[in-house]
């Protein structure tokens, strides 16, 4: 059975009301006001408020925005999963956030603390291969133009910031390379050839002609064109570093692995500053709220990577809304938001459709 948005949205709302009426004898529910949230509701007593986010990876960022625009001095939120990741980014902000999660079906009303999960080191170095076996794969994704992108322990072939190949490691620790724009792309083109008859090298060069048709500043609404916009950003950084007011800039990992192309996920990028100190930058295209808390880990991730401490936030211009920079600003240690011209797109590397044209 499929639910309605507005039964689904009337449920998420039951749920939340019993939690907070079992949780909080100070806040009965019915005094309080009711409201939505994507993936989730929320809740307003006093100065307090709740959020039930079903999405724990997009969750603290709009729930701060949420919170700071209704004015609240406390905020509860309550997720079912990954709730050591929520709780370690939330606790990187001024405002008193707790973060809580359901005990279980024994007891579907009761709440539990989450504590914060540490974050551990960058995951920017192969893992599970013959290195040996892999350097070959490495030379030949550069030698016909892609960008090499090493995180979560699997190696990626992009061109301007959308991936194209991907090598993982096979029982032996072999390379395995696989082409294509997503997993139902890669398995589309297995399908179409079960033995392997075509070199990957060729399909990948093919690959390749399509999306530089298709991925520039003048391309169709194409799906080519419109995924991981905030990955063809940083790809553009990379190639000027002197947009994000850097020396050079290299990819470096999110601190949580991609699941689906078409989710935003801010794409970060360490190097050198202007002034010729370690910096991190992490990019994001249209209004992506998450992207704040997530420059509050790579700030950490970086730190083990080199002593980074300046962390800047970079945007479309048009895209750092009011939201945006109250957001950046309520961090403990607040980062730098910066924009980049609204049509970056024609600053692309060389030969990818968007030459480096000059501001």
């Amino acid at each position: 059975m499929v639910l309605s948005a507005e039964r689904r949205q009337a449920l998420l709302q039951a749920k939340l009301t019993a939690l907070v009426r079992q949780g909080w004898d100070d806040a009965p529910p019915e005094d309080g006001t009711l409201g939505t949230f994507p993936a989730g509701a929320t809740l307003i007593h006093g100065d307090r408020g709740w959020v039930l986010g079903e999405n724990p990876d997009r969750t603290v960022g709009a729930a701060l925005a949420w919170a700071t625009k209704a004015g609240l001095a406390e905020l509860h939120l309550i997720v079912p999963g990954g709730a050591g990741a929520v709780a370690r980014r939330a606790a990187q902000f001024s405002l008193p956030v707790s973060v809580w999660i359901p005990a279980g079906p024994a007891e579907p009303s009761a709440l539990a603390p989450a504590p914060p999960e540490p974050l551990g080191p960058p995951t920017d170095t192969p893992s599970g291969f013959d290195l040996g076996r892999l350097e070959p794969v490495l030379a030949r994704l550069g030698d016909i133009g892609l960008d090499v992108v090493v995180e979560h322990g699997l190696v990626l072939g992009e061109i301007l910031g959308l991936e194209l190949v991907r090598v993982e490691p096979g029982p032996e620790g072999e390379p395995v390379v696989s082409v294509g724009v997503g997993r139902h792309d890669r398995h589309a083109r297995s399908l179409l050839d079960p033995a392997g008859l075509v070199p990957w090298e060729d399909q990948a060069r093919q690959a390749m002609v399509e999306v530089r048709r298709r991925r520039r500043a003048d391309g169709p609404a194409h799906p080519a064109r419109l995924l991981s916009p905030e990955r063809w950003l940083r790809s553009v950084l990379v190639a000027r570093p002197d947009l994000a007011g850097a020396l050079r800039l290299a990819p470096f990992p999110p601190p949580s692995a991609r699941r689906d192309l078409r989710v935003p996920c801010p794409a970060p990028a360490i190097g050198v500053g202007a002034d010729g100190a370690p910096v991190a930058v992490v990019c994001s295209s249209g209004v992506d709220l998450e992207v704040v808390p997530v420059a509050a880990d790579v700030r950490a991730q970086a730190a083990h990577a080199g002593g980074v401490e300046s962390v800047t936030v970079v945007l479309p211009a048009g895209d750092d809304l009011p939201a945006m920079r109250a957001l950046a600003a309520l961090l403990a240690e607040p980062v730098e938001v910066r924009t980049v011209p609204a049509d970056w797109r024609r600053f692309g590397p060389a030969g990818s459709g968007g030459g480096l044209g000059t501001l």
